[in-house]
């Protein structure tokens, strides 16, 4: 059946459907329940009463409730806190609501005059509207609040907690998910195992995993580094040409001479734009005084760099060569008058931008 929205001071009412016979004033109806279903849900909504005054205990008393899901298989809690919860406070606020489950007080609810129930502390919801006699829901002398739900007989029906997520939703509002029972249980385990293929995996202990990770991404960024001086290397010796000597070697940098200005252009390739621009700048070392204009396909993109040595920055400024050439290969850029850099998709053109970068130094040039 589905549930319909209650109305304020009426009786809780469902939508249903009938399959069979018809239903009149007067007629026996008979109500099955699924105990199994509702146990999940129940443990999820008790559950939520436990964090909520576990959230106050640790962020403060100014934390509201500001909306909640209990479902069978997981709960959702909203609250009222411009900063995100940390780690150390999720992991405390679990350590809590565990300790009052491990404890098993028992749930008890009454019935109420509203006023009483607030003058002894009851939570109400914001904006919710109750009648003259609520029903209070009481959890030892740590939670205590106007509810009308289903609920745990004692707190040590909902078996254990776990909290799955935490994030903003709104602008002072942050959303916590949690599992409880069964479902914690299946989490735990399913987390349990992989945990141990990782550690199979690297061949070490829990107590040693975290180390073992760094060291792993230590010698990966080094490795990074090594193969990236190599790849610029590689990419700096391999003109043969007249112009400038290459450093270490016999070879020679191919350049291009305009108006009195040398001009380096070309394409390379497997070279990230970290790499791109450390090459961009040796060749630029290397001339001594002129422009560097490299064209590279990073991961099926088009990356180009645009270096000037400073004797020329008012002649031709990099951040406005880079903004003519970027165009041809369906991208954009900028940058300051010594270095400029830019991206594009079409990287089946690198080569005409490669060709026409002469004719766009010379036109800045004449100009």
């Amino acid at each position: 059946s589905n549930v319909v929205k209650p109305i304020p001071n009426w009786p809780r009412m469902h939508l249903v459907t009938i399959s069979e016979s018809s239903l009149h004033v007067g007629a026996d109806v008979l109500v099955e329940v699924d105990a199994s279903r509702r146990n999940a849900i129940r443990r999820n909504h008790t559950a939520t009463h436990l964090l909520h005054a576990a959230l106050r205990e640790v962020i403060g008393e100014h934390v509201k409730q500001a909306g909640s899901l209990v479902a069978p298989d997981r709960l959702r809690f909203d609250v009222t806190n411009h900063e995100p919860i940390t780690v150390e406070q999720i992991s405390k606020i679990e350590r809590i609501v565990n300790t009052w489950i491990i404890g098993n007080q028992p749930v008890h609810t009454q019935e109420r005059s509203i006023d009483e129930a607030i003058a002894d502390g009851a939570m109400a919801l914001f904006g919710e509207k109750y009648g003259d006699l609520v029903r209070v829901v009481n959890i030892g002398d740590f939670s205590m609040e106007l509810c009308g739900g289903t609920h745990c007989s004692a707190t040590g029906d909902i078996g254990t907690f776990v909290v799955t997520h935490e994030g903003g939703v709104a602008a002072g509002v942050r959303r916590l998910e949690a599992v409880t029972g069964e479902y914690a249980l299946r989490l735990v385990q399913e987390r349990n195992k992989t945990l141990n293929q990782i550690l199979d995996t690297l061949g070490t202990t829990a107590l040693d995993a975290i180390e073992t990770v760094k060291k792993l991404q230590s010698d990966t960024k080094q490795l990074s580094r090594d193969l990236e001086q190599l790849k610029v290397k590689a990419a700096f010796g391999m003109d043969t040409a007249n112009g400038i000597d290459c450093e270490g070697s016999n070879d020679r940098l191919e350049s291009t001479d305009i108006h009195g200005i040398k001009l380096i252009a070309r394409r390379v390739s497997g070279l990230e734009q970290n790499a791109l621009r450390t090459l961009a700048d040796k060749l630029r070392d290397r001339l001594g005084s002129g422009v560097v204009i490299l064209a590279a396909d990073t991961d099926g993109k088009a990356a180009i760099v645009v270096t000037v040595t400073h004797d020329l920055t008012d002649r031709v400024h990099a951040g406005q060569l880079v903004k003519t050439l970027a165009p041809i290969v369906g991208g954009r850029g900028g940058g300051r008058p010594d270095f400029a850099q830019a991206g594009g998709r079409q990287v089946e053109r690198l080569d005409d931008l490669i060709q026409q970068s002469r004719t766009e130094v010379e036109r800045i040039l004449d100009s």
